[in-house]
C-alpha cells in the first residue's frame, strides 16, 4: 500500500529515480553496442578495399591503417597494432625521401580537400599514387582529424603505356609498309628494263630512281620524327 506521507512521496521518487537509471543504463548499453557494431562495420569495410585508407585524430595519432595502405607502402601491419603509433613513426617507416618531404609540405591549416596524382620512389620501386586528403570535422566545424586514402594507379598507367605503344607500333608498321610497295616495283622495273635490254630503259631507270629516291627520304623523314618522339622527356602527371 502506498502512503502520502513524506515517506511515501520519498520512496516514490526513490523508485521513479531507480528505473531512470535504469533506462538510462539500458540506453547508453544499447549505443554502445550500436557504437561497436557499426565501428566493426566500418573496419571490415575500410580491410576489404584496395585503396590505402589512414586516418589520423587531431594530435596525429594513427586511429586506422588497412592492409592495403601497408601493401601499398612496403609497411608490416603489425608494427601498427599499438595505439599510440603516430605519423612520425609512419613516416620513419616509410622508405621514400619523396613522400615524406610531399607529406610534411602539406598544410594542415587548410580545410579544403587535397587531391593529387604523384610518382615516388619508395623502397626501389617507382610508384604512381593517386591521393587525396581531407580533414575531418563534427557537426560545429571543430576539427577531429584528418583522412588520407591513397589508390597506387602503377600497373594501371603502365598497361595504358604499353597499350599506347602498341598502337604507336601499329601505326609505323603500316607507315613503312606504303613506300615499301612502290620502292620494290619500281627496282622490278629496273631489272626487267634491264633484263630486255628495251629503248627506254634510261627513262625507265630515271623515273624508278625518282621514285625509290622519294620513297626513301619520306622514310627517313619518318624515322627521324620517331626518334624525336622517343627523346621526349617524361611527363609527370
Amino acid at each position: 500500500m502506498e502512503r502520502d506521507d513524506e515517506v511515501g512521496m520519498l520512496v516514490t521518487s526513490f523508485n521513479r529515480m531507480v528505473r531512470g537509471l535504469r533506462e538510462s543504463k539500458a540506453s547508453l548499453e544499447n549505443a554502445y553496442v550500436e557504437a561497436d557494431s557499426k565501428r566493426v562495420l566500418l573496419k571490415s569495410i575500410v580491410d576489404n578495399v584496395d585503396a590505402g585508407v589512414i586516418s589520423f585524430d587531431d594530435e596525429g595519432r594513427i586511429q586506422i591503417i588497412n592492409d592495403s595502405a601497408c601493401r601499398i607502402l612496403g609497411l608490416d601491419p603489425a608494427l601498427f597494432l599499438e595505439n599510440e603509433r603516430d605519423s612520425a613513426f609512419l613516416l620513419n617507416q616509410v622508405e621514400s625521401d619523396e613522400l615524406r618531404s610531399f607529406i610534411r609540405g602539406i598544410d594542415l591549416r587548410d580545410s579544403r580537400p587535397l587531391r593529387e596524382q604523384k610518382v615516388f620512389n619508395l623502397g626501389g620501386r617507382k610508384l604512381i599514387l593517386r591521393i587525396f586528403i581531407t580533414r575531418l570535422s563534427l557537426a560545429d566545424g571543430q576539427r577531429v582529424g584528418m583522412l588520407v586514402v591513397f589508390d597506387d594507379l602503377t600497373d594501371i598507367i603502365r598497361a595504358q603505356q604499353a597499350l599506347t605503344w602498341q598502337d604507336v607500333a601499329r601505326r609505323i608498321a603500316h607507315e613503312i609498309k606504303n613506300p615499301l610497295t612502290p620502292i620494290k616495283l619500281s627496282a622490278e622495273r629496273i631489272l626487267k628494263k634491264w633484263s630486255s635490254n628495251g629503248e627506254d630503259i634510261g627513262d625507265t631507270i630515271e623515273k624508278a630512281s625518282n621514285t625509290i629516291i622519294r620513297e626513301v627520304e619520306d622514310l627517313k623523314k619518318l624515322v627521324n620524327e620517331f626518334t624525336r618522339f622517343g627523346r621526349m622527356p617524361e611527363l609527370e602527371i
